[in-house]
């Protein structure tokens, strides 16, 4: 009798386990996407200058530039890239929050390296979310919203990765029910784009009838 109790709490834990593993996995599909939107790896550059530091100089600075203009496509309406891509190296700079050599080659006169950049996703935001940064072409601004839901653990993975995406810059929650809330966001992009954008999250957004936009899980693939 012992040894089937044995056994029982055996697979019991072994079932346990295998759910934990398999909900982890779920779950953090969305938080390796939102890294990926933010990290630009592979970027090679192979600069000349005066001495192998000055050469070093540039190619950091290059760097992040070719990394800045991988990213505008993930995350910026297709009217403000132009735009935007036209920040000084300074302000692209203070968008990073690092960069990582991968590969490294240095001559006399010369650097050459592969590197991974990465951004900050608040700092991005917020200059995305600045009408008066990358020109003309607005962002859509505050939009009246509704989050659906069908339980407190579905609300809670909405609002995280609504917080992850780079469309929305910022959120308000005015009301809040069982399955439903009623929110104020700020948007990045126009609701077209910011839609394709949280889709790569895992958030479903659409408009309603009264114009509102609303917002739910997307079905698992």
């Amino acid at each position: 009798m012992s040894g089937s109790i044995g056994t029982a709490h055996t697979l019991r834990h072994r079932l346990s386990r295998r759910a934990t593993l398999v909900l982890g996995a779920v779950l953090a599909w969305p938080v390796r996407a939102q890294e990926d939107i933010w990290t630009v790896r592979g970027v090679a550059v192979d600069i000349s200058g005066t001495d192998a530091v000055a050469a070093r100089e540039r190619a950091l600075a290059q760097a992040a530039r070719q990394a800045w203009e991988t990213l505008l496509p993930r995350v910026a309406p297709a009217e403000r890239i132009p735009a935007l891509k036209a920040l000084t190296a300074a302000e692209i700079e203070a968008l990073t929050d690092g960069l990582e050599i991968e590969d490294e080659r240095v001559a006399p006169t010369r650097y050459a390296a592969t590197m991974t950049v990465v951004f900050n996703a608040d700092r991005v935001r917020d200059r995305l979310a600045d009408p008066g940064a990358g020109g003309a072409g607005a962002p859509a601004g505050r939009v009246a919203a509704r989050a659906r839901y069908r339980s407190l653990a579905e609300w809670t993975e909405l609002q995280r990765r609504l917080g992850a995406s780079p469309a929305v810059a910022r959120l308000v929650i005015r009301a809040i029910g069982l399955t439903e809330a009623d929110l104020m966001v700020t948007l990045t992009q126009d609701q077209a784009g910011a839609a394709s954008t949280l889709g790569l999250v895992g958030v479903r957004a659409e408009p309603a009838p009264d114009g509102a936009l609303l917002l739910s899980l997307a079905p698992s693939r």
